[in-house]
């Protein structure tokens, strides 16, 4: 994955009449990642909450629950529980949104908010895969940039294990079924730990509950919580 400072200027979109107070002498991030899927797919990962929050997550939290309302203006709220079973909020307020190529919105932690930062997310074709573009501005200081960094690669990391295991199998279902007409309910062969042994555990994908997935977040992308 490369990592690295830069900037270009986002195209003109509506943007909600919300201003939040920004520091514009605060670091900015930027991340990038590549991923085998389309766009209209990894937009769709991220807009639909019952899908985000399989992924959405860290090393050290899992999204344990999201409340978001996918509109220029609407807020979101996400949960991220540590292992002691802790939670920490993340709001924000969705200032653009263009569909589906760029996200931008606001983001505070509801413990510390100080001041807003902002995030924008660009899906960007490439050819047979998808390049996300994130770019996390007005974080307060260098300490708390190299945090978001860390936050935002393992986020893409289990955005990345969802699109090869999950979109994977979807596809493939769906090519099937155009073949050989309606059959049952497509599985993802997702690796679980026993033991601290990964093995694979077929999971029919229509039935996968929040509680579940939180936890499958991290074993996609093959790490132990």
């Amino acid at each position: 994955m490369d990592d690295f400072l830069c900037f270009r200027e986002s195209s003109v979109m509506d943007r909600s009449p919300t201003e939040p107070r920004r520091n514009p002498h605060a670091a900015t991030l930027v991340v990038r990642r590549r991923i085998c899927a389309t766009r209209e797919e990894l937009f769709a990962a991220w807009t639909k909450t019952e899908v985000l929050i399989h992924w959405w997550g860290s090393r050290d939290l899992s999204c344990s629950a999201a409340d978001v309302d996918w509109r220029v203006g609407g807020s979101f709220r996400i949960a991220n529980q540590y292992p002691d079973g802790s939670i920490a909020w993340t709001r924000g307020i969705f200032e653009r949104i263009d569909v589906p190529f760029q996200l931008e919105y606001s983001w505070e932690r509801e413990s510390q908010s100080k001041r807003s930062e902002l995030v924008t997310v660009r899906f960007e074709e490439r050819k047979g895969s998808t390049e996300i573009v994130i770019i996390h501005q007005y974080i307060a200081d260098e300490e708390a940039r190299t945090k978001r960094e860390h936050e935002w690669a393992d986020r893409l990391d289990g955005l990345v294990a969802y699109a090869g295991h999950v979109l994977a199998v979807d596809r493939e279902g769906a090519s099937k079924a155009r073949i050989q007409g309606p059959s049952t309910p497509q599985t993802a062969c997702i690796p679980r730990f026993q033991d601290d042994t990964i093995v694979n555990c077929c999971t029919p994908v229509v039935h996968t509950s929040p509680a579940t997935t939180a936890e499958r977040r991290h074993t996609w992308s093959g790490r132990r919580v």
